[in-house]
């Protein structure tokens, strides 16, 4: 075989060309958390189910079964099923997230939360109020490249201090 030539070992250290600019960032992280949980979590999550089903019934509120009948059975599928894989890009041009980008004139701030090993995220808001934040774990990505990176770019959120509540609740429920 022949020497790789010089050249071309420089160009493959060199950032890489995306359609959405120069990439900055990448990582990986499971689609979702697949949590060990104990028989104990499953019986208390049962009853709760079967208790809210049971009164919804005798409350007369079927639409109020139905969503819990199919949140149950939600559970069920998704707790049979392996996470997959998101990448996550920081561009020149903004974030991709999976299969959506969003460039950076259609987000407004970012804050870092990094507590490990339980939270370690990135939360990004958009210009839109209408829209959710996007939250992003982390991983093992350096917290203050990233932080760097992002200063370029969009404004950092220094009032916000813990996870969302959302993230928090399905952390601590593990759901």
């Amino acid at each position: 075989m022949a020497d790789p030539n010089p050249e071309e070992l420089q160009t493959s250290t060199a950032p890489l060309e995306t359609e959405h600019g120069k990439l900055l960032a990448e990582w990986e992280f499971a689609e979702f958390i697949q949590y060990k949980r104990s028989r104990a979590w499953y019986i208390s999550s049962s009853v709760v189910a079967i208790g809210g089903f049971a009164l919804s019934v005798l409350s007369k509120n079927l639409l109020f079964a139905i969503i819990i009948v199919i949140i149950a059975i939600l559970y069920f599928i998704r707790d049979r099923q392996r996470p997959g894989t998101v990448v996550v890009s920081i561009t020149e041009d903004g974030i991709s997230v999976g299969e959506r980008f969003y460039s950076h004139e259609s987000l407004k701030q970012f804050w870092l939360i990094y507590e490990p090993p339980a939270i370690k995220r990135l939360y990004v808001r958009f210009q839109s109020g209408l829209r959710p934040n996007l939250s992003i774990p982390v991983e093992d990505q350096d917290p203050v490249a990233l932080r760097a990176i992002l200063l370029k770019y969009l404004e950092e959120d220094l009032d916000q201090r813990g996870e969302s509540f959302s993230d928090g609740f399905q952390r601590i429920l593990k759901l």
